[in-house]
């Protein structure tokens, strides 16, 4: 995502946090409308007071799912850390604060607004992207999305993850398009 491409119509950020990165997304899709969307209602308050009154951008206080109801999310001392699923690596350090109940968003039905290709989408979900991701493949919406920058999370961060990496990498892998793997 390094430089300007005018021809990007829409940039969804799931797992937005306190909004780091939309101003630099605003500057590289200057065209784009921008979806920035983050569960923590502590991380989606600072990014609220930030960027409500920017143009072409909204902004959505919900985890993406793969249904529309309500879930716990874990809240760490990290605000970059919050996950629908519990970290041991955290928990048996202490580090979760609290569990706080947040409105979910079926993240297939979300996409299915969009035209094909017209997406550009970055996902740092803290776990939730194998069974999102999978969800919007088996909806037959992954089509909508021109390019995808994901954080993974499977492996010793949340273990029970494992289980989805081979079924998405192979998703992915036939897919076909442009995944750009950040930390």
């Amino acid at each position: 995502m390094k430089e300007i491409r005018p021809s990007v119509k829409i940039a969804v950020f799931c797992g937005a946090c306190q909004g780091e990165g939309l101003d630099k997304a605003r500057h590289r899709f200057p065209n784009a409308k921008i979806y920035a969307i983050e569960p923590a209602k502590s991380n989606f308050d600072v990014m609220y007071a930030q960027f409500h009154k920017r143009p072409n951008m909204e902004l959505i206080n919900k985890a993406i799912w793969t249904e529309n109801g309500t879930m716990c999310l874990n809240v760490y001392h990290a605000p970059f850390a919050h996950s629908l699923y519990r970290k041991p690596h955290l928990e048996d350090k202490g580090k979760c604060k609290e569990r706080e109940q947040v409105e979910t968003m079926d993240f297939a039905e979300f996409l299915s607004q969009f035209g094909k290709n017209e997406v550009l989408l970055r996902m740092d979900v803290e776990g939730a992207e194998y069974e999102v991701l999978l969800h919007c493949f088996e909806k037959g919406v992954m089509d909508r999305v021109m390019e995808l920058h994901i954080e993974f999370h499977a492996g010793w961060r949340i273990p029970e993850l494992v289980k989805y990496k081979d079924k998405l990498d192979a998703k992915l892998k036939e897919w076909g398009k442009t995944v750009v793997k950040v930390q």
